[in-house]
């Protein structure tokens, strides 16, 4: 009975041994260094960095040169600057280039890149041609071909024409018995002619315009007049309410008739001291006051772009033709009402949530990076075989004994 307890032992040892042996095999194929991941998508591959080249000698040819700009219109018998860049193989500019400039017929420039303009107008080539000594040298001649604007010539003429023409009837104004232009009750008169700043400015100082030198068409004078809410030519438009300031400003020629459609070359200032009256309409917000100009053609009130300076007080806006004007103030917008929180009921489902972002899905382990030959692998397995059939063998022997 001893015996069989023994051989029955051995056996159980022998099983033991062998299923031991069957996992460690299993185990060194399939998990071996075993890595968890995580499903997000996919994986985005690295792209590796490139060295950054060097600044090799000897290698000029593929040094990059330009003049700059790459195209200009030049106005005749006007003059334009050109620059020359000449770039390493970085990128980086080199310095110390010398530069030979030279032009073709219609034009000339200078050794120091001023190009002048001919008397006809026509296609000018321009061509700068840089050299450096030393491992970097920029060789390369560009060309940039430069256009004598007859359009811009004529308008050039037509702008000195204008200026004689203004020049002559300030003369012959000068000459002829002065014109009176009556003052408006609480209002201001001024002139103003080309060359010249001008600035008009209301007895109150609340109101000021300011007309640069080179924006007059002409001679003229220019006429303040404050105004009130009851003389507007039309209500303030939606969203908008009257401040406390209006006023018109009108243009007279030398000769104190009405000259209303007259354009400046430029755009004129106007500047408006606001007053609390102005902050009320505005909900006491600066920011939203606006200055209007009415538009007789359109029978409507224009907003104009307004800035404001609130050391001064003052708001600004910019205009071409001069009219009736209002300061308005632009209400607050009402604030919005928040939307109710749903509240659920005793005995109403639950909503279904919304769906959200996909859940992140664990991937089963990736097989082992080293794994065993298949030779060994099967030797393995065969001595497992062998000893379980020693075993059963040794435990039938046993038995019969």
């Amino acid at each position: 009975m001893s015996a069989t307890k023994e051989a029955r032992g051995f056996l159980y040892s022998l099983v033991i041994v062998g299923t031991l042996v069957i996992i460690a095999s299993l185990y060194s194929t399939v998990w071996a260094n075993p890595s968890q991941g995580v499903n997000a998508g996919g994986t985005v591959p690295t792209v590796p960095t490139l060295p950054t080249l060097p600044n090799l000698p000897g290698v000029s040819a593929l040094a990059s040169c330009l003049v700059s700009p790459s195209t200009a219109n030049v106005v005749t018998n006007q003059s334009h600057q050109f620059s020359y860049v000449g770039n390493n193989l970085n990128g980086e500019p080199i310095s110390g280039l010398t530069v030979t400039w030279s032009a073709t017929t219609g034009g000339s420039i200078s050794s120091g890149g001023l190009f002048t303009a001919g008397n006809t107008p026509g296609t000018v080539t321009v061509t700068g041609s840089g050299t450096q000594t030393g491992d970097q040298t920029c060789q390369d001649a560009a060309s940039i071909t430069v256009v004598v604007d007859a359009v811009a010539t004529a308008q050039a003429a037509a702008v000195a024409a204008a200026y004689a023409s203004a020049a002559s009837a300030q003369a012959a104004a000068t000459a002829a018995p002065p014109v009176t232009v009556p003052v408006p009750t609480g209002g201001a008169v001024g002139t103003f002619a080309p060359g010249s700043v001008s600035t008009l400015a209301a007895p109150d100082d609340m109101v000021t315009v300011t007309i640069p030198s080179e924006a007059p068409p002409g001679s003229f004078f220019l006429v303040y007049e404050p105004q009130t809410e009851v003389s507007a030519p039309a209500p303030p438009p939606a969203g908008f309410a009257f401040g406390a300031t209006h006023f018109e400003i009108n243009v007279l020629d030398l000769t104190g008739v009405s000259a209303s459609d007259t354009t400046f070359l430029q755009p004129i200032t106007i500047s408006v001291k606001y007053t609390d009256a102005d902050l009320q309409a505005a909900d006491g917000n600066p920011s939203r006051l606006v200055i209007h100009k009415y538009d007789s053609v359109f029978q409507a009130w224009m907003p104009l772009p307004t800035t404001f300076d609130t050391m001064t007080q003052t708001v600004h806006a910019q205009v071409s033709q001069l009219s009736f004007f209002a300061l308005m103030g632009q209400a607050q917008p009402p604030t919005p009402t928040p939307a109710p929180t749903a509240t659920l009921l005793p005995g109403v489902a639950t909503p279904t949530p919304t769906a959200g972002p996909p859940t992140a899905t664990l991937l089963p382990p990736t097989p082992g990076d080293v794994a065993p030959g298949s030779g060994l692998l099967m030797g393995l397995l065969i001595a497992a075989f062998i000893l379980i059939a020693a075993g059963s063998y040794y435990l039938r022997q046993s038995k019969q004994s």
